[in-house]
Parts: structure tokens; C-alpha cells; sequence
């Protein structure tokens, strides 16, 4: 059974400092976007972008998505898992990782 479609923030910022567990963290905004405010080492696919470049997705790790404030990211991580895939969206996007986890990021 697949745990709840959102993580938090915090979740997401353990992982990465824990770096146990192997997981895509897949950022769906726009390019544009991504100059205002980013975090290293993502995969960015837009979301329009998404069934088109599905195979550019790892297929056998957690994928973990995110955009500005979690709408986009919803939707994404939704298509994803009915594609197969074990996929979780980031509540509150790089918006709230900006307020919560590291203020450096960007905001806008």
C-alpha cells in the first residue's frame, strides 16, 4: 500500500539529509521558474511536458514532485502513479521549501 500522495516539506528535507534512500525529486515548473528560485539536483520536466517525457523518469525510485506551491505538482505526481509510478508531491512547493527549509532558494 502506497503512503499518502503528499509529503512535506521537512519529509523531503530529511531525505536529502539522510541520503539513505535513493529517490528523483522531479521539479514540473516552468524553465523560467527555475531561474527564480530552484533547488540543486532535480529533474525538471513542465508539466505540459510530462506524458511526452514520461520515459525520462526513473522507473524504480520514489519520484517526488514539485512546483511553486503544490497544485502543479498534485496533478503530477496523480498522472504519475497511474503510470506505474511510486509518486509523492511536495506539499507547499519550493514556496514553502523557501519559507521552511532554506530561505536561499528564492522566492516569487
Amino acid at each position: 500500500m502506497k503512503r499518502p500522495i503528499q509529503i512535506t516539506v521537512q519529509e523531503l528535507a530529511r531525505l536529502q539529509e539522510e541520503g539513505t534512500d535513493k529517490f528523483c525529486l522531479l521539479d514540473v515548473r516552468e524553465p523560467d521558474e527555475l531561474y527564480l528560485a530552484s533547488i540543486e539536483g532535480t529533474l525538471n520536466i513542465p508539466l505540459g511536458e510530462l506524458a511526452a517525457n514520461v520515459d525520462k523518469i526513473p522507473p524504480n525510485l520514489p519520484i517526488y514532485t514539485l512546483c511553486h506551491t503544490g497544485v502543479r505538482s498534485l496533478k503530477a505526481a496523480f498522472y504519475l502513479r497511474e503510470q506505474g509510478f511510486d509518486a509523492y508531491s511536495v506539499k507547499g512547493g519550493i514556496d514553502a521549501w523557501a519559507k521552511e527549509i532554506n530561505p536561499h532558494v528564492g522566492f516569487y
